[in-house]
């Protein structure tokens, strides 16, 4: 059962093809390569099936020799033969060599047998046929197995055929269902391992993973190999991990008839780290090779060329297998010439490749695993810091060094609570001997922390802190036992020097004021002087996006989330890709775009299929929530909109403003009819602002108290306390939704002119947001009240910019040179340009005044 894990479906394929055969078929075609698992299913449908099971399986040494499978499988019916008609019984005896035949074998005859004896023995029990490896098994087997098994009622036989190539049997034409076992996940290999005894390290789980792409027999062959310090992540693990004997002798037999220069070029792709066939071009010639030599193990099966012309090997098992066989010199001569036409950091990783392990010191490293993180390469920062991180026991200086690197690689890559773990156990590794490193490693943790969610791991962090007021900016607002309190470690950090280096300090800073409603403290952080690294541009893009959605400047808001996404892609941080998908997702929900919307939300769930959903996982709730509550879906809205609150309960979010779905959920449940459960929510966000004090947050909540009003004097009360509220912050569209309410109950109560003034008033200020939906509500609402239409007015200028041009436009209204705007952008002065001539002849300007001063009245800049 150990390598079973994650064959869910295919047990459930065969217990349908066995329940209802003539429905789904009685043939079931698995395909998989070597040690996937395929000899493990088999014997699994064996064991838990009643039927009666005949089984066998080809091998190459008796691939020629005829009927060799057909002899295995019907071993069990032996002594049903003789029941069989004379000719048939003789025809079958001499195709098993049971008896010496009189003349030429009939295959015809033989196959009219087989059907018989199968037909037979099925009518007293059902029958479970299993033939593995069937690309070895001999053709007249094959020929006479189809033939007779394609002939039987429905009910009489379940047929599993499995092999690593099944193309003979053809089983699209046969209207076979067929079936291709995919590699294990890492939470299945962690179980797999566990039930074998191993326990490893993360960093361990992904060599392994590397070694053998999910593949159970790699997986459990290579861990065997290592000691328990190695699987700890103690000490360095070998620069190949070992497939496994059986494992590397089945590939082995495959790569016999390559020439020596086609098994030398197949090497170098195993060697290479990027593939690409521009970079194994310029490789391989400089060992003396071309393209050309890798044709035959393309023909071959081996190799594959992908639409982004990268070279992929068939099975991540090969790679190994590849890098095992060849001599010493000859892998070294592959890291040699990939080192040759590559630069910077993975020049280095090549040459250290090359040299072996251990050979280097690791002071020698840190410098270049930063120029890699910070390059953008966080895969190859993250395996190169693992790699080096057991070399450090001695030193825990340079082990906290190479651990914050490891952490912040972690996180770009969306292991948000790897990278935790991975910085928090640095600090403890340094804190004897230098605290405050100790201090600026936790205060780093907390970032991870906060954007998976967890809460509660950062109170945790916060209280190992030396100076605890400095974890305080990362909590911001998240807990309602530091409301009270981050207000000061806030202007401490506004005034005090950083305790951790920039630019994280500026993220960390810049997202506690944006949660903590200090909307201009988060954009003084944001417009500091100083460029952001590559690594925290996406992010500080995706700050300045919650930042704009808060104040209205939405184009400018999607615009910066665009390139966020864009950034972080071209990055490798799926976790930043995923938010920024789902911060535009909650954005088109609020305009009415469900297309949009849809497509965002798509593109966040991919995004989290490796990398952790955290607090963006509640957006999408609330995004989905507040769609369909701006298409009058209250029911719908309400379900979503608990679940984001469920979610964010879980992860310790109890900060409303961190996603601002709390009172979206009241005014759903109300308009769904269940007053009971929008009081239940109001007095959990009534409660969260009597603690806190935070505008919107008293705002939103006496919002929803007057929806819920009994009474005229009541909702008139409440709704002025809102808005006194509102008046105190830049939030334009949660004050246009309070106006909205504002004008609904003024005529719920009958009272239509003075309800008539909001409703106008909520219905431009959607309008310039370009939130179509609420619009059209306040207009509705309004056009009730005997008020005149209003013209569409809006932001369609602003509307026809792209992303990067509005980015460009932005940066030049507020000052900027061409250069500056190209320098903060990663752009070229020359795109910049570009941008801008668009940009003018879109909006109809003609200097950078007229510029700023439309992107002034559209919203896109202050």
């Amino acid at each position: 059962m150990t390598l079973l894990l994650g064959r869910e479906s295919e047990l459930g394929m065969l217990r349908r093809l066995r329940a209802s055969p003539e429905r789904y078929g009685s043939t079931l075609v698995v395909a998989g390569p070597p040690g996937i698992g395929r000899t493990a299913l088999l014997t699994e449908i064996a064991r838990a099936d009643d039927a009666q099971v005949l089984s066998a399986r080809g091998r190459r040494a008796e691939s020629d020799l005829p009927f060799a499978v057909l002899a295995d499988l019907v071993q069990p019916l032996r002594t049903q033969i003789d029941a069989l008609p004379p000719t048939q019984r003789s025809a079958l005896e001499q195709a098993l060599a049971l008896a010496n035949g009189a003349g030429a074998l009939n295959p015809y005859a033989v196959g009219t047998a087989t059907h018989t004896l199968f037909d037979a023995a099925g009518a007293r029990r059902s029958l479970l046929v299993l033939v593995d490896d069937v690309e070895r098994a001999d053709e007249a087997s094959i020929r006479t197995l189809m033939f007779a098994l394609r002939r039987l009622p429905a009910g009489r036989a379940t047929v599993v055929w499995a092999g690593r190539d099944v193309a003979r049997l053809d089983a699209e034409r046969a209207g076979w269902a067929r079936t291709v076992l995919r590699p294990l996940r890492r939470v299945e290999a962690r179980r797999v391992l566990a039930h074998r005894g191993f326990d490893v390290a993360d960093r361990v789980l992904d060599a392994l993973f590397d070694a053998g792409g999910g593949n159970p027999a790699a997986l459990l062959a290579a861990v065997a190999t290592l000691g328990p310090a190695q699987r700890s992540g103690h000490e360095s693990l070998p620069p190949v991990l070992p497939v496994g004997e059986r494992l590397a002798a089945a590939w082995t037999e495959r790569l016999a008839p390559l020439d020596a220069a086609a098994r030398t070029a197949l090497t170098l792709v195993a060697a290479c780290r990027r593939p690409l066939v521009e970079v194994l071009d310029a490789a391989l010639a400089e060992a003396g090779l071309d393209l050309a030599d890798l044709d035959v193990a393309e023909w071959a099966g081996l190799l594959r060329v992908a639409p982004d012309a990268r070279y992929e090997l068939s099975d991540p098992v090969l790679r190994g297998v590849l890098l095992h066989a060849v001599p010493q010199a000859t892998r070294r001569a592959a890291y040699r010439a990939l080192a040759a036409v590559s630069s910077g950091p993975e020049r280095a990783w090549y040459r250290d490749r090359e040299a072996g392990p251990g050979s280097p010191a690791a002071e020698q490293f840190v410098r270049t695993i930063v120029r890699a993180l910070n390059s953008g390469d966080a895969w190859l920062a993250a395996r190169w810091a693992e790699q080096t991180v057991p070399r450090t026991r001695t030193d825990p200086r340079l082990r906290a060094d190479l651990e914050l690197s490891l952490g912040r690689a972690y996180g770009c890559l969306g292991l948000l609570e790897r990278a935790q773990a991975t910085l928090v156990e640095a600090a403890d590794t340094v804190r004897p001997v230098d605290p405050q490193r100790a201090d600026a490693l936790l205060v780093e943790a907390l970032l991870p922390a906060t954007l998976n969610g967890d809460v509660n791991g950062a109170l945790r962090i916060t209280g190992q802190l030396t100076r605890p007021a400095e974890g305080l900016l990362r909590l911001h607002s998240t807990h309602p036992t530091t409301l009270t309190c981050d207000v000061f470690a806030v202007d401490d950090l506004l005034l005090g020097p950083p305790v951790c280096p920039e630019p994280a300090t500026r993220l960390v800073l810049a997202r506690s004021c944006v949660y903590a409603e200090r909307f201009g403290d988060a954009r003084t952080v944001l417009d500091r002087p100083g460029e952001p690294t590559p690594v925290t541009l996406p992010a500080l893009l995706l700050t300045r996006a919650e930042l704009d959605r808060w104040n209205g400047r939405w184009a400018s808001a999607r615009a910066a989330a665009v390139q966020a996404g864009r950034a972080a892609e071209d990055l490798g941080q799926r976790h930043v890709v995923g938010a920024a998908s789902a911060f535009l997702a909650y954005v088109e929900a609020a305009c009415g775009r469900e297309e949009r919307l849809a497509a965002h939300v798509e593109n966040a769930q991919a995004a989290f299929a490796d990398a952790d959903a955290g607090l963006a996982d509640v957006v999408l709730s609330a995004a989905l929530g507040l769609d369909a509550l701006a298409r009058g879906d209250a029911g719908t809205a309400a379900s979503h909109l608990d679940a984001a609150h469920d979610r964010a309960l879980e992860g310790g979010i109890t900060n409303p403003s961190v996603v601002p779905y709390a009172a979206d959920r009241v005014e759903a449940h109300l308009r769904a009819g269940d007053r009971t459960a929008a009081e239940k929510a109001l007095e959990w966000l009534a409660g969260v602002a009597d603690v806190s004090g935070r505008e919107w947050q008293s705002a939103a909540a006496a919002r929803c108290t007057g929806m819920l009003a009994g009474t005229l004097a009541e909702a008139e009360e409440q709704f002025a306390r809102a808005e006194r509220h509102h008046r105190r912050t830049d939030t334009p569209y949660e004050l246009a939704r309070t106006l909205l309410a504002a004008g609904e109950a003024l005529r719920r109560f009958r009272r239509p002119a003075a309800a008539r003034e909001p409703l106008l008033a909520a219905e431009r200020l959607f309008r310039t947001l370009s939130a179509v939906p609420w619009a059209r509500r306040a207009a509705t609402e309004s056009a009730a009240t005997g008020a005149r239409a209003s013209s569409s007015g809006g932001r369609e200028s602003s509307e026809r910019l792209t992303p990067q041009e509005i980015e460009v436009a932005t940066a030049v209204a507020r000052g900027a040179t061409n250069a500056e705007a190209a320098g903060a952008l990663y752009l070229s002065p020359k795109t910049v340009e570009a941008h801008l001539s668009h940009t003018y002849r879109k909006l109809g300007v003609r200097s950078r005044v007229d510029l700023a001063l439309r992107l002034a009245r559209d919203g896109c800049l202050e």
